[in-house]
């Protein structure tokens, strides 16, 4: 991880639950070995000074980390949360189950940050410009890739799971 020293600002892009192969079996193992994979980055950044972390909560890898990050926060981890959800109604369609990790997390971070309706990328720039590292994991959709080759384009620090 050269350079995470200089990090202020870390977030996170990923694959959805469609897009994994374990789908939104979260017990399955490669998905349990995942989101550890996340977590240990998560710990390693933070010891390398990184302390706000930016999510839009999407389901699979950015909820992930951002529940990684509460927690760590929950243990007296000196961070902040950030949520930028891609719309007023991006969980409206999920699993109740899903919906209630989404707006419990949106309850407990540090800031949200809202974008209207209308701005279908207010999430995605907000991101790509106040990050100054991107993890990503998993097989990357589409708007998750178009973030990647955008960071890579603007030669952001970029951590692969």
């Amino acid at each position: 991880m050269e350079n995470q020293n200089q990090c202020r600002t870390c977030a996170f892009i990923g694959a959805t639950p469609d897009e994994q192969p374990w789908g939104y079996d979260e017990e399955y193992f490669d998905c349990v070995m995942a989101k550890t994979r996340i977590a240990m980055i998560l710990l390693e950044v933070i010891r390398r000074g990184c302390h706000t972390f930016i999510s839009s909560l999407e389901q699979g890898t950015e909820m992930w980390a951002a529940e990684a990050c509460m927690a760590i926060r929950d243990y007296g981890g000196d961070i902040e949360l950030v949520c930028v959800p891609t719309s007023e109604s991006q969980a409206d369609r999920w699993h109740p189950e899903r919906r209630e990790r989404y707006f419990r997390l949106l309850q407990k971070c540090s800031e949200v940050i809202n974008f209207d309706e209308e701005d279908n990328n207010g999430a995605d720039e907000y991101i790509l410009d106040n990050a100054d590292l991107i993890i990503k994991q998993g097989p990357l959709g589409k708007r998750a890739d178009s973030i990647f080759q955008r960071a890579v384009e603007l030669k952001k620090q970029i951590i692969e799971i």
